[in-house]
């Protein structure tokens, strides 16, 4: 009898129930929750406590001048569009809600984007590539947990163009608003940094010294010896060189261990010829020096945001698509800033 019914259906009619169909089951696909990692006793140092919590985002977002047809001819108009792109870029932001949101591929910054993420309650800083119209911006909640105390920008000093970003932040305490001063406590202090490095991850002799002077100049603007978290589209996967020097420095990637699996999520970047793992949220503790061994702060990851499922990135062949904005997607992580106790603690 069902069979008969089915068989009566227009097929224009079928067809719309099919897309229906499938557009509902990519709306869940496309649904993302914080994942609650296992803590181990040890990860938290009984003269410890938490002090304040926050949530770092990484988005490579595809600029305005880069999502283009003759880049990416699989994806609909619609999905390419400008106009759909940056109400779905800040729609995404909105979701993400993070303390701190570190942005690369970003353009239209004066003309759109500050203003547009100011209603969402950021202040921000920028840096534009030399001669390109896109560059690296880091967002932070105006009555966020921190507030901007410094930050220095540079160049990569080769023929590529690329920038780094760094920004140091203190713990905001109730009822204060920024002055800039030079009596900060270390101990209140965040560092955060957001680069982008070359695109070719095949091409060691550019990206090796540029995470070298990432790493080099992290260090020298440290000078709080505070704990680290530094974003980016680092073109590199797991196990590479990239990636490597990274650990080798003491930096841990906050997906390192996704879902207890041991070793990165498969993709963060999803073309039809190309999908890897190349976007980070890094994070190291202080360096324990002898300034900073009574003041052991130390940086505790709790939860991270989970990746959608692979069906939902192959709705339209790859990114981006009706659902997604951008050809990579956004990883976030939340923290626990651990301080020693106090008395009262």
């Amino acid at each position: 009898m069902l069979l008969r019914l089915i068989r009566k259906v227009p097929v224009f009619q079928l067809k719309k129930l099919r897309k229906f169909s499938m557009e509902a089951h990519s709306e869940d696909l496309y649904q993302r929750k914080l994942y609650k990692r296992e803590i181990l006793a040890n990860e938290i140092p009984e003269n410890l406590s938490p002090r304040v919590e926050f949530s770092v985002a990484q988005y490579n977002m595809l600029g305005m001048c880069y999502g283009l047809p003759k880049w990416f001819s699989y994806a609909s108009k619609a999905s390419l569009n400008p106009h759909n792109r940056k109400l779905k870029l800040l729609n995404e932001f909105a979701k993400l809600d993070a303390d701190i949101l570190c942005l690369q591929e970003l353009d239209e910054y004066h003309t759109f984007f500050k203003n547009e993420l100011e209603k969402l309650g950021y202040s921000s800083i920028y840096r534009q590539r030399p001669e390109r119209d896109d560059g690296c911006g880091i967002f932070f909640k105006k009555n966020g947990p921190f507030e901007l105390i410094h930050s220095h920008s540079f160049d990569y000093q080769d023929e590529f163009v690329r920038v780094g970003f760094l920004a140091a932040f203190k713990i905001r305490e109730k009822d204060s608003s920024y002055k800039e001063t030079k009596e900060v406590n270390p101990s209140d202090v965040l560092v955060v940094g957001n680069t982008h490095l070359y695109w070719d991850d095949t091409a060691y002799d550019i990206l090796m010294p540029e995470v070298y002077k990432l790493i080099d100049e992290m260090n020298r603007f440290n000078i709080w010896k505070a704990p680290t978290i530094i974003c980016g589209d680092f073109n590199s996967v797991p196990k590479s060189g990239v990636y490597n020097m990274m650990v080798w420095n003491g930096f841990v990637s906050s997906y390192s261990n996704y879902k207890g699996s041991g070793k990165e999520p498969r993709l963060t970047t999803y073309k039809p010829s190309w999908a890897e793992t190349i976007d980070y949220i890094w994070y190291r503790q202080p360096q324990i020096t002898s300034e900073t061994v009574q003041n052991p702060n130390r940086l505790l990851l709790t939860e991270y945001l989970e990746l959608p499922d692979e069906a939902a990135l192959k709705i339209e062949t790859a990114l981006p698509n009706r659902y997604f904005p951008s050809d990579h997607l956004s990883l976030k992580a939340v923290f626990q800033f651990l301080s020693p106790k106090t008395p009262h603690s």
